[in-house]
């Protein structure tokens, strides 16, 4: 299971080059989208405080965690069983629990 998961990795990273940096781009866009509208004043400022706590909460687990893991994955170094703890490290990141 960890070699077809890191395949996928590998063809969604180191493959397709541009398409990370669109996924920052849009990142970053959603971002500023919802700091404009708590600027504007459009909406409870409760709900778009809480938006970019949850964004900058999302992005930075990408930014610190995920991106690392998922290139560490795709490159296929380490035993099976390493491997596999890595891809459920990714999972549960990408699920936002912290337990491991």
């Amino acid at each position: 299971m960890p070699d077809s998961i890191a395949t996928y990795f590998r063809r969604v990273t180191t493959e397709a080059d541009p398409m990370g940096r669109l996924i920052s781009v849009v990142m970053l866009a959603t971002l500023a989208a919802i700091v404009a509208q708590f600027v504007s004043g459009d909406g409870p400022p409760g709900r778009a405080i809480l938006s970019i706590a949850l964004s900058l909460f999302a992005i930075g687990l990408a930014g610190a965690r995920i991106v690392r893991n998922v290139k560490a994955l795709a490159g296929g170094n380490g035993t099976p069983e390493a491997r596999r703890s890595l891809a459920r490290r990714i999972y549960r990141d990408h699920l936002g629990a912290w337990r491991r």
